[in-house]
């Protein structure tokens, strides 16, 4: 890049650099397509590793900068999940909760929430339409959420709490009825 030097005594800049955005962006310390390259690497393997296989290409960056580049990098625009999953998740356990958003289709992750509130689950649905049918577990606030932000959506209990209430069932129905079913009660065919 050529350096330019300003005559002018009353300019505040001194020295003036060809701009190439093609090349490289103002200030960068590497090229466009280097970081290309560095991103692609940090994507496919991460920072440690990406850094690792970096050095044997002479290339000498630390995983964090590859991180970096990771992160910098737009979320692929993807449609809303026709079937999602719904649940809670902890940032500290007993102190923080979020929630968590899951495309039960193609089993992934679509998004965390900061809270465990129906109107926030509620908003996103609403930025998100599209959804046909929820599986949740058994809280209020999802439920509410739920009607506020998707009422077309299908709810329906996850198969994990399905079988905690079967659990919960069946000891209160065992707890009832154990005298009736104890060995003194069996008959032999």
């Amino acid at each position: 890049m050529r350096k330019l030097f300003c005559d002018n005594v009353v300019c505040p800049r001194r020295i003036f650099t060809e701009r190439l955005p093609d090349l490289a962006e103002p200030w960068a310390r590497r090229t466009n397509r280097l970081a290309e390259r560095l991103t692609t690497v940090g994507l496919a393997l991460g920072g440690a590793p990406g850094a690792r296989l970096s050095g044997h290409f002479g290339i000498g960056v630390s995983r964090h900068t590859l991180l970096r580049l990771v992160r910098r990098q737009p979320l692929p625009d993807r449609p809303a999940p026709a079937i999602l999953g719904v649940d809670d998740w902890t940032h500290r356990k007993r102190q923080s909760y979020g929630t968590l958003l899951v495309d039960l289709e193609q089993s992934r992750p679509v998004a965390l929430l900061a809270d465990r509130q129906a109107d926030t689950l509620a908003g996103w649905l609403r930025t998100h339409p599209g959804v046909k049918m929820v599986a949740r577990d058994r809280s209020v606030a999802y439920a509410e959420g739920i009607r506020a932000g998707a009422p077309q959506a299908i709810q329906m209990t996850d198969r994990f709490h399905l079988l905690q209430n079967l659990s919960e069932a069946l000891d209160q129905v065992f707890s009832a009825h154990g005298s009736e079913m104890g060995p003194e009660n069996w008959t032999v065919a």
